[in-house]
């Protein structure tokens, strides 16, 4: 489709493959502390369409536990509208090691995401303590340090263009 149609501007041409923020959840309180696999924040029933590249985000957030215990976010997912859980499928695991002296280390992740057909996506972020015995973990959260998932549509895919060497 053409910018302009008879010589005026269609702004239904523009701005079709911009980075736009589709869908949010925050959080301002902490999690429940575990050793287990917990339930942070949840995001439903977002629109994503084939052919279309999405960035699924985690911006930096703030987990505690003991010290030299290694603390773990997740992100899972559905896309059939059922609302995910702690069994659900992974798409994105990081982890970090509370040092000594600190109250809570800083995380974020990051996933690409390209779904094959159009789904209506569902997430969910988990915390856990991932290895040591010194404290239960937990994300915290508060107005200046919130627990946020963003979800970006990058727009068109261009397709997987690389080479394995």
């Amino acid at each position: 489709m053409s910018a302009l149609a008879g010589g005026i501007a269609d702004p239904g041409a523009y701005n079709t493959d911009i980075k736009k923020l589709i869908a949010r959840a925050s959080r301002t309180s902490n999690s429940t502390s575990t050793t287990t696999e917990q339930s942070v924040l949840e995001l439903d029933s977002i629109p994503v369409k084939s052919g279309r590249s999405y960035v699924i985000e985690v911006p930096q957030c703030h987990v505690s536990g003991g010290a030299a215990d290694v603390v773990a976010i997740r992100i899972r997912h559905t896309t059939d509208d059922s609302t995910p859980t702690t069994s659900s499928t992974e798409l994105r695991y990081e982890q970090t090691t509370i040092r000594t002296g600190t109250p809570d280390e800083p995380i974020a992740l990051t996933h690409p995401y390209f779904p094959s057909s159009d789904v209506n996506l569902s997430l969910l972020l988990t915390v856990a303590r991932a290895a040591g015995t010194a404290a239960n973990a937990l994300m915290v959260g508060a107005s200046t340090k919130p627990i946020q998932i963003l979800v970006w549509d990058m727009g068109t895919d261009p397709g997987d263009t690389g080479i394995s060497l």
